[in-house]
């Protein structure tokens, strides 16, 4: 009789375990699955342990998020709201139906149920993540920078976060802590490109044009357009390497089909440092081409032309300077001495006097040659006033000629 009791009550024992291993053995299968990628078995698993349990919300999350994988993404947010109505504090489903909402481009209910998250799990790094990317979406830079800051705080070690913190800081106009952002994102992840070209945008706008180089020259790898190459090879000309500079500059006319005045500016300062004057004479033509009002590369041209022994050319240039911009005394200086060498003593003080009058800090030079253009017309006591201002500031020879020229003049 005692055999026949304890037999029957394991029986019921039996029967009333049975149905809650059945669902855990469908439900741990389906997750099973779904680490395997299985997702259509995973959802048959999945509507078996509802068929037993229809309370059981984890199951409508499980559904929400293959559906979700599969791009099933209205059938996705069904079940994530069946999971919420079985289990209103369960944040998962929160969570993942406000990354779906995303995906649907539907940003309000996204950051109402992101919201939801941070109610039930204010820790949760990763929701004020995904908050704070559709915030910087929305142009909404201060919120955006709130949950940024708040993600680091549970930190969260997301390069990306560190990345669009940069980006806020750098709309922010806060470059120093948009480059330490983007120092902390390479930091996470050592190939993360778009940070190294945006630090290298960011240098180069400071005119770290060194620390420019080394990130641009990497971001060329994945951002090999136009403006990254032109920053490349400005930073490059600008810290005086003018061989590389004239490389990219070239790579940038050929590759890009660039009418950048600057680029054929700066290549031509680049070949006269190199002395190769006809090629630097060409690149000043062609910046002047892309802007008519370029007087200094009409300067530029002009002190090549007077290299390559072409005084002709470069006074017309140097007339030409003079029309766009008659406030700059170098012109009138340099036109000035090509007067002199002609012998054109008159025009020779004309341009010197010019050259005295607009600027500050005249080169004693200019008083020398105005000074011996004087003597050459008897103006004595003038060209001696001038040779004395010359021999005070320095100039070589001033002193004996004037010795030779005033003997008779205190």
């Amino acid at each position: 009789m005692k055999h026949i009791i304890l037999t029957t009550l394991l029986f019921c024992q039996l029967s009333f375990d049975l149905p809650a291993q059945t669902v855990n053995f469908f439900y741990d299968r389906a997750q099973e699955r779904m680490a395997k990628k299985e997702y259509d078995a995973a959802i048959k698993d999945l509507n078996e342990v509802l068929k037993k349990d229809k309370h059981f919300h984890e199951a409508y999350h499980d559904l929400g998020v293959i559906y979700s994988i599969k791009n099933q993404k209205l059938e996705a947010i069904k079940y994530f709201d069946l999971a919420i109505k079985q289990n209103p504090k369960y944040y998962q489903a929160y969570l993942e139906r406000a990354n779906t909402y995303y995906d649907l481009k539907r940003k309000k209910e996204a950051t109402d149920d992101f919201a939801n998250v941070i109610a039930q799990k204010p820790d949760l790094a990763i929701a004020y993540e995904k908050r704070g990317y559709i915030y910087y979406q929305d142009k909404d830079f201060n919120a955006a920078l709130d949950d940024f800051l708040k993600a680091e705080k549970y930190k969260s070690n997301n390069p990306e976060l560190y990345f669009l913190r940069g980006e806020v800081y750098r709309q922010k106009s806060m470059p120093d802590k948009a480059i330490a952002d983007y120092t902390k994102a390479i930091g996470l992840k050592s190939d993360l490109i778009k940070a190294m070209k945006a630090r290298g945008e960011l240098y180069y706008e400071k005119k770290d044009y060194a620390a420019a180089i080394v990130d641009l020259k990497r971001a060329k790898v994945e951002f090999d357009n136009e403006s990254v190459n032109i920053m490349l090879a400005h930073s490059y000309f600008y810290t005086n390497e003018y061989d590389l500079a004239i490389f990219f500059y070239s790579d940038v006319i050929t590759k890009h089909r660039t009418n950048d005045w600057l680029v054929y500016y700066n290549r031509g300062i680049a070949y006269t440092e190199k002395e190769q004057y006809e090629l630097a004479k060409n690149d000043f033509g062609k910046s002047i081409a892309n802007k008519a009002d370029n007087y200094e590369a009409y300067y530029r041209r002009a002190e090549v032309y007077q290299k390559m022994g072409k005084a002709s050319f470069a006074i017309k240039d140097y007339n030409k300077v003079m029309q766009l911009n008659p406030k700059d005394p170098l012109p009138y200086f340099e036109r000035g001495k090509h007067h002199w060498n002609n012998k054109e003593v008159g025009a020779c003080i004309t341009d010197m006097t010019q050259y005295i009058k607009l600027t500050k800090t005249p080169k004693p030079e200019a008083y020398y040659l105005r000074g011996a253009s004087y003597f050459l017309l008897n103006e004595k006591d003038k060209g001696c006033e001038d040779l004395v201002k010359a021999k005070e500031m320095g100039m070589k020879g001033a002193s004996e000629m004037h010795k030779k020229a005033c003997f008779d003049v205190k």
